[in-house]
């Protein structure tokens, strides 16, 4: 149980728990069609609200997008940020996306998460286990951290376990609701006063960047392929 681990010895004579329940270890795997999943629900949730109210905020949509897929902020932003990065790639250096190397990965992380719930005989729960908001360091509302209720035998504690995952959902929906969100703003409508100084060094940056891709750059035929030797979806 959750207390049992939370009083276990932190001196044993064992260098690794007996099994993934004892450790309270889950292991999973975010793949890409999963991302992408989330990705179109971002670009959607944005769309309906240009159309419906003729602004967008990008923090409620976070909230909304993360509340759906049980999946934190944090998490979608980045998800958001490198599809958002592909695509940009796709359109101006394809040669950089490798389609078939994100399948390989998915596949081998997989396959390994498989054989690992194999050899231990526990079930696979084959879907994408966020981490606790507390190990994530994010507070939410009164969250207090760690902690436990004493539960009389007399109550219904899968009627009580069902009430509270309610009471969870409404908490976040009224939260989601509540919040004052900051409206989206394109940064080149933004105005601001520069000097002579800073465009030099806006300039200099810009110089040095350029250079820095002449330099780097690589032709079609000095592109590895990162697939390893053989390797293969199967």
């Amino acid at each position: 149980s959750a207390e049992d681990f939370a009083a276990r010895p932190r001196v044993c004579f064992e260098e690794q728990f007996d099994s993934l329940h004892d450790g309270m270890i889950v292991l999973s795997w975010l793949n890409v069609k999963q991302q992408r999943d989330i990705f179109d629900a971002y670009t959607k949730l944005m769309l309906e609200q240009e159309k419906q109210f003729g602004v967008t905020s990008h923090e409620y949509v976070m909230r909304v997008v993360g509340q759906q897929f049980n999946i934190s902020t944090m998490r979608v932003a980045a998800i958001v940020d490198a599809i958002h990065d592909e695509e940009q790639n796709r359109k101006n250096n394809p040669e950089l996306v490798f389609d078939k190397l994100a399948e390989y990965v998915d596949a081998k992380t997989q396959e390994h998460i498989n054989n690992v719930y194999k050899a231990y005989g526990e079930v696979n729960p084959n879907e994408f286990i966020e981490d606790p908001v507390e190990r994530l360091d994010i507070r939410v509302g009164n969250a207090q951290g760690m902690g436990h209720v004493a539960v009389d035998d007399l109550y219904d504690i899968d009627e009580l376990t069902k009430q509270s995952i309610l009471r969870e959902k409404d908490e976040a929906q009224l939260e989601i609701d509540g919040h004052i969100y900051q409206e989206d703003v394109d940064d080149n409508l933004i105005e601001s006063k520069v000097n002579k100084e800073c465009l030099e060094l806006i300039q200099a940056q810009k110089e040095a960047f350029e250079k820095m891709k002449e330099e780097w750059n690589r032709g079609d035929s000095e592109l590895e392929n990162p697939l390893p030797h053989g390797g293969k979806v199967e």
